[in-house]
């Protein structure tokens, strides 16, 4: 019996951790600002289609030493991010905050592949999906 009990327990754990550790598109789309802010160029292709990766190596590549380490202490918040899913698609929308700047909306495109999620920027909007819209009070919470 106690054996039983142990499987079922080791299965439930097994269940558990592998859902958490899965990425939702809210969670690239925080992850993908607050290293493209920063500059964390490499960091960012965990988060980004591989069609992209190239674009993200010249990028980390023009950056000197000391951009690298100025940007690495830029203050990011990603607020209030609502995505729109359609099966394989979403987009999301959310607020960033840099610094003490004013947060701005922004949008990003993911898709699905092998049950990841990725920013991909060859999706078209009109792809049936709606555009969500940020309400102007939103913005005031800062």
């Amino acid at each position: 019996m106690k054996k039983i009990v142990v499987a079922i327990g080791v299965v439930w754990g097994v269940i558990l951790f592998s859902s958490c550790t899965q990425k939702g598109p809210e969670d690239v789309v925080e992850k993908y600002y607050t290293h493209l802010c920063k500059g964390e160029f490499d960091k960012m292709q965990v988060y980004v289609a591989d069609a992209h990766h190239s674009t993200l190596g010249l990028l980390d590549k023009l950056q000197t030493a000391e951009e690298r380490k100025e940007m690495a202490k830029t203050k990011v918040e990603v607020s209030n991010v609502q995505c729109e899913i359609s099966d394989t698609k979403a987009i999301c929308s959310c607020l960033v905050k840099v610094d003490e700047a004013t947060p701005l909306p922004e949008f990003l495109k993911l898709k699905k592949v092998n049950k990841t999620w990725l920013v991909d920027f060859d999706i078209l909007l009109n792809d049936d999906l709606p555009i969500m819209e940020m309400d102007e009070d939103e913005n005031e919470e800062y």
